[in-house]
């Protein structure tokens, strides 16, 4: 900042000091308890003012003197009471009255806590709500839809015919009936025609509207009596001419105050210049990042002819893919042939800032509702402003709005439909899924020797194949095989976001792993309980709030379709058995005591393994720490006891004499039971034919 800019910043904000310094003194001049009228404390201060006045919260007594028309703060000994239905005032003494006709005091009332009776009555005014009953001075009013208008309640209330606000839900809406039907007082919709006009709910009378039009009169009239009764003739005259007069002075200050604000804002102001420059240099990263090495598909073709026909166009892709590269490209393509000024942004209120009438403009936003998963913040803005954003769309037929959006999100919430009309250019459909020969015209493009060796069936295994290609370079010295066949970096990082947010999309990758990588859609109605007990303890053990819905799970299974999992109707599976290897060695960390616990059998053996005593084990085998290697024996006991000695011995870690000396160890000192006679023989079987005869022996023992 030069010195000149320097020097006008900090004369705007002296300016604006002085001036506020100048209202404050205008107003402290003036002799306010002239026009401040007294009311007794609120619940939140009484005791405070009561130790204040009176030293202690009892004795202090604030209520209304009849005689003198105010309220009165005295100091009494002790506190009294009245019955529920009234309240206490000073009437030459301290004397019970009704509470007013929409006020109520359901408990007794007592002076040491308030000046006025506990609540307000409802004013059964929302949509569709009349008043049923006007209640007393120790209850609440009733409320009714009003049927005659064709409004129902939206939940049943317990009396059916109305509803206590205080104690349910009073909400109402409209009740479609079909042509020829009447909704009736008691809510159904009856043939016009075979309606007797009889019902157990009383029907509206006539006079309704009449008779609530006098209730609001009576309430209207008994504040205006109040009114004159606590403020005498001379101090409202007083009161309103100091009032107008704080009032100019008060108007004066504020316009003086925004005219500095607005010498502020225009010295300050974001020249339109510099918003192109940034925009220019946001373009020119992006084309560094994408552009240079881009490949042009079949799917960059479709955006491309999409985004030319259409005004609102929504890529979705999974990550990885390339759905940012070729939206972009495309909408570049457009501002460079056809004179469209591209626009990148991450705020969608940029759109309502920036667009201009009758100018031709792309805006362009990259993961439009969360990079990695949902953002609630995004979708409520959409689903506020979507009116708005219509609307300039309808007023300006060259304006476009191109957005892109992982898979898993697009299909994981109702609301993105909220946002229509708009183009869905689905990249995962079978035309648009990028096919061997572009996948190695994207290798070709790298210029990477090694890349080119790969095969055809590594080329084709994973969705972000191109951002595989993309970050290979950032990996020295790798096995190239090995990093396109289990890119498990890449598989942990995705997997991680979905942790860190508590989205369920995690809680449904865990789920797979506890159940082999076959789970079941069976598991997902009422009667699998068993079911809901794991889901709870998976939900408690990865910190979640509150258990998902089976409902929602469920739909997260459907959303990660053709990324993670394969949709087979009756059961969902991983897409390949690496990726499941990667996923599970992701995400059983943190599920680990769910994994020993609910873990299928063939995954315990084949997987899982005491780190301690590992043995030959792959890198994506699930290690057991040594704080938990007693839950794993006992695992592994509860599968014998199921008569599973095949599948818990033919482990390749009880090929290790150290693992089974443990293992003995444990049975000695467990007081588990001996096995049952057909199991036992089964066992004994098993640990023969395996050569195992150390455990042969605690068997026979």
């Amino acid at each position: 900042m030069n010195p000149f800019d320097l020097f006008r910043s900090m004369s705007c904000i002296i300016f604006i000091m002085h001036l506020l310094l100048l209202v404050h003194l205008g107003l402290a001049s003036f002799p306010l308890h002239l026009c401040i009228e007294f009311f007794c404390p609120s619940t939140s201060q009484w005791f405070k003012r009561a130790q204040i006045t009176c030293d202690f919260a009892d004795k202090y007594y604030c209520l209304y003197d009849d005689n003198n028309r105010k309220y009165t703060e005295i100091c009494q000994d002790t506190p009294t009471f009245d019955s529920a239905g009234h309240k206490v005032v000073i009437v030459g003494g301290i004397q019970g009255v009704d509470c007013e006709h929409d006020i109520y005091q359901p408990f007794k009332y007592w002076t040491n806590g308030s000046s006025t009776c506990a609540f307000k009555k409802t004013p059964c005014n929302a949509e569709g709500q009349i008043i049923y009953e006007n209640g007393t001075t120790k209850t609440d009013r009733q409320c009714r839809c009003d049927y005659s208008r064709g409004y129902d309640f939206i939940k049943k209330p317990k009396s059916y015919c109305y509803c206590e606000p205080s104690k349910e839900d009073c909400s109402c809406y409209q009740k479609q009936c079909s042509y020829g039907f009447v909704l009736t007082p008691d809510y159904c919709c009856v043939n016009l025609s075979n309606w007797s006009m009889k019902s157990t709910c009383s029907m509206i009378p006539d006079n309704l509207d009449r008779d609530n039009k006098r209730l609001s009169m009576q309430i209207s009239k008994r504040d205006d009596e109040k009114g004159i009764q606590s403020s005498p003739m001379p101090s409202i005259i007083l009161s309103i001419i100091i009032g107008l007069v704080m009032i100019m002075i008060f108007v004066t200050a504020l316009l003086t105050i925004l005219i500095g604000m607005e010498i502020i804002c225009q010295s300050h102001k974001v020249n339109p210049k510099d918003i192109t420059e940034l925009q220019k240099k946001r373009k020119d990263e992006w084309k560094r990042e994408f552009c240079n090495e881009f490949v042009k598909t079949s799917a960059y073709s479709e955006i491309l002819v999409s985004i030319r026909n259409e005004q609102c166009v929504i890529v979705s892709g999974p990550a990885g893919f390339g759905k940012s590269s070729s939206t972009f490209c495309a909408a570049l393509n457009l501002e460079e042939t056809e004179k469209f000024d591209l626009w990148i942004i991450s705020d969608p209120g940029d759109i309502l800032k920036y667009s201009l009438p009758d100018t031709k403009q792309i805006f362009f936003i990259d993961d439009a509702f969360g990079k990695y998963t949902v953002s609630q913040t995004k979708i409520s803005w959409w689903s506020e402003h979507r009116c708005f954003i219509k609307d300039i769309l309808k007023e300006n037929k060259d304006l476009k709005l191109v957005m892109t959006c992982r898979s898993y999100i697009y299909h994981s919430e109702n609301t993105i439909e909220r946002i229509k009309p708009f183009c869905h250019v689905n990249l995962l459909s079978e035309q648009l899924k990028l096919t061997i020969s572009e996948r190695r015209t994207i290798v070709e493009s790298y210029k990477e020797e090694k890349l080119k060796s790969l095969s055809d069936d590594v080329v084709m295994l994973y969705n972000f194949f191109p951002s595989l290609c993309s970050r290979y370079h950032e990996v020295p010295n790798n096995d190239t095989v090995e990093y396109f066949t289990f890119p498990v970096n890449y598989i942990a990082e995705e997997v991680e976001h979905f942790r860190i947010a508590f989205d369920p999309f995690y809680l449904a990758l865990a789920v797979l792993v506890i159940y082999g990588n076959i789970v079941h859609t069976e598991l997902f109605k009422f009667k699998a309980t068993d079911f809901d007990g794991i889901l709870k303890h998976l939900s408690n053990t990865l910190g979640y709030k509150e258990k998902p819905s089976k409902k929602i799970l469920l739909s997260r299974f459907h959303a990660l379709k053709d990324f993670y999992v394969i949709d087979k109707t009756t059961w969902f599976e991983s897409l390949h058995e690496n990726l499941f290897l990667m996923i599970s060695h992701c995400i059983s960390p943190y599920i680990l005591p769910c994994v020993l616990l609910y873990g299928e059998s063939s995954l315990i053996k084949e997987r899982v393994r005491l780190e301690s005593h590992r043995g030959k084990i792959s890198k994506f085998d699930i290690l057991v720490p040594e704080n938990f290697a007693t839950v794993f024996f006992q695992r592994l006991v509860i599968d014998l006891e199921k008569g599973k000695p095949e599948i818990v011995f033919s482990s390749s870690q009880h090929t290790l004499p150290e693992f089974r000396r443990l293992f003995i160890t444990y049975l000695g000192n467990s007081s588990k039971k001996r096995l049952e006679e057909d199991k036992h023989q089964i066992a004994v079987h098993c640990f023969t034919k395996m050569g195992y005869n150390d455990y042969l022996r605690v068997l026979e023992d």
